[in-house]
């Protein structure tokens, strides 16, 4: 069992109190039609939300606009952020799913997937240069 100071520090985002998913949906979208993107905006709404509460966020923002929030913020961003934006509108079994696809992809690697991590999800490790 791990101890206590392990502990404190696996899960640092917590849902957001007063959280209103068709608010954060209308800010979103007013932050991806400014001129030139609010960028900060979309980042701190989305780093403050919990991922049940980003996937809320999703919903609302389809319902509102009739477009998947992942689309229009995909034509909004470039680069890194985009990337990371998009990892966060993710559910963790989609995060892991991805991530494990894009490790297998990998040539010349070996992958060691641990199926009995701390928590149901999988876990990889990509070992570059050795072999053990």
């Amino acid at each position: 069992m791990p101890d206590d100071s392990v502990l404190r520090n696996e899960g640092t985002v917590t849902a957001a109190p007063n959280f209103s998913p068709s608010g954060d949906a209308a800010v979103l979208d007013k932050a991806i039609k400014a001129k030139g993107v609010d960028e900060n905006t979309i980042i701190e709404i989305l780093v403050k939300r919990s991922n049940e509460q980003r996937q809320q966020i999703k919903e609302a923002y389809q319902q509102a606009s009739g477009k998947p929030l992942e689309s229009a913020l995909k034509s909004a961003l470039k680069g890194d952020l985009e990337e990371v934006v998009l990892a966060l509108l993710k559910t963790p079994a989609q995060y892991d799913a991805q991530q494990l696809k894009l490790a297998m992809k990998v040539k010349k690697h070996k992958v060691d997937i641990n199926a009995n991590a701390r928590t149901p999800t999988i876990f990889v490790k990509i070992n570059t240069g050795r072999h053990q």
